[in-house]
């Protein structure tokens, strides 16, 4: 048997290398498994497929135009591409589809090549030299597009958490897949007719500027997504520090009244002890009790942002009648700016004392301890109370208010990850916890 044709169909879908290379790229962060195995399964995949997919397309190419194999394989790859990360549907869904506009773009620039070398021929005898061509483009594009993908669309897969915005992205893969597909030269021919050529050459290629574009309207949504949520935590952290000045005054205004009324007070007791009156001494007493405000913001650190955070959700943590047991020794900082450890510590906080509404009052408890473990390692340790209920998807945390990734453990993760620290996450029935490592120093 002559093993050219063989070889050429298997050339002719290889594409599906670069077009792989495209999905898995931006998702770096977002693997399930390690790159390496999730390479071995790619690899063990693309051994059983292309020896099948070249003897099925060499025996019924003649017959069959090589889009349908091709659209039947994309859906199995696919399967397996999600079954390989931690993205919710649309995430995956929106990378896959974006990769196979992308790999379209080579096939129609190869059968304009094809058309050139071949003018009476059609679009079922697509030539070896076409085949090398669009290989040759494709690898050139996924190459082109990778320092894109690598960094500024892996920051709007882990920014861009709603599944709405991904599901609407969707939209313009297919329509530019299916634009690519229906408008493939039947006959060579028809391209030699006028200035059939150049249009065709020209709209693909202007179709494929769109699609870069596009591409950088969805890194821009991310970019404006993820500066609003840090003014919002930033005005937010603003706003508690002047809740714990305003406490401090207030504080300081209570006891410096209680400090000029006390001379009064020593001379109405001693009156009444002299007259004997232990009854009016008791109620004296009880009265002036009342009257002594409430313990000042406790000092758990000098950085004034974290511990008006801190004693912003330990008030919130009395308000709910949260048993909160805390040890917090945070010492200076050098390598991690104040904001992002205030960010990271504010969802930690927010989750826990979320977690603890929803079990009844006495079965409320918060622990909190943040320590050094080193010169340079800062340990945060949390569990909390909850009522067993999570929502987890390919052993990833969900939210459970809103459909998609909690937006809170997305952001402790990425912070702790940004500073050469970990995140580890679990739960029983009755208690969530979180485990964070992050360098500070």
């Amino acid at each position: 048997m002559d093993a050219a044709p063989y070889v050429r169909a298997m050339l002719e879908f290889s594409i599906i290398i670069p077009a792989a290379w495209i999905c898995y790229c931006p998702m770096h962060d977002s693997l399930k498994y390690s790159p390496r195995k999730t390479f071995l399964l790619c690899a063990l995949a693309a051994l059983i497929y292309f020896p099948l997919i070249g003897l099925f397309q060499m025996t019924f190419s003649h017959i069959i135009h090589i889009n349908v194999p091709l659209g039947i394989s994309v859906v199995l790859f696919f399967l397996l591409y999600h079954r390989t990360l931690r993205t919710n549907l649309s995430q995956s869904a929106a990378m896959f589809l974006n990769a196979c506009a992308l790999m379209s773009f080579p096939s129609s620039f190869a059968y304009a090549f094809d058309a050139w070398l071949h003018p009476t021929s059609n679009y079922l005898d697509f030539s070896f030299s076409a085949t090398l061509f669009q290989l040759a483009l494709s690898f050139a594009i996924a190459a082109a597009a990778t320092p894109f993908l690598w960094k500024h669309f892996a920051y709007a897969i882990r920014t861009i958490h709603s599944t709405a915005v991904w599901n609407t992205f969707l939209i313009f893969p297919v329509l530019f897949t299916a634009s690519n597909v229906f408008t493939i030269p039947l006959s060579y021919q028809t391209l030699h007719t006028g200035r059939m050529f150049q249009i065709y050459v020209g709209m693909e290629t202007l179709f494929l500027l769109m699609l870069f574009f596009i591409y950088a309207i969805l890194y821009r949504i991310s970019y404006v997504l993820a500066e609003q949520h840090r003014q919002e935590e930033h005005t937010h952290f603003l706003q508690l520090q002047l809740k714990q000045y305003q406490s401090l005054q207030e504080y300081m205004d209570r006891t410096r009244q209680i400090r000029h009324d006390f001379r009064h007070s020593i001379h109405a007791l001693s009156q009444m002890a002299h007259a004997g009156d232990m009854d009016g001494i008791t109620r004296y007493l009880h009265e002036y009790e009342q009257s002594i405000p409430p313990s000042s913001p406790l000092k758990y650190c000098n950085l004034s942002g974290v511990n008006a955070l801190l004693n912003y959700y330990r008030d919130i943590a009395a308000e709910e009648q949260i048993q909160a047991n805390w040890n917090i020794h945070i010492p200076a900082l050098q390598r991690i700016p104040e904001p992002v450890l205030c960010g990271l510590l504010g969802n930690i906080l927010e989750n826990a004392v979320s977690g603890c509404s929803t079990v009844p009052p006495h079965m409320r408890y918060f622990n909190l301890t943040i320590d050094m473990k080193n010169s340079h390692d800062l340990y945060i340790v949390s569990s909390n109370s909850f009522n067993g209920v999570v929502v987890k998807h390919n052993g990833e945390y969900l939210s459970t208010k809103h459909s998609g990734k909690g937006i809170g453990l997305s952001s402790i993760a990425a912070a702790a990850k940004e500073y050469g620290g970990t995140l580890v996450v679990s739960h029983t029935d009755t208690a969530f916890y979180m485990d964070v490592v992050i360098q500070i120093q």
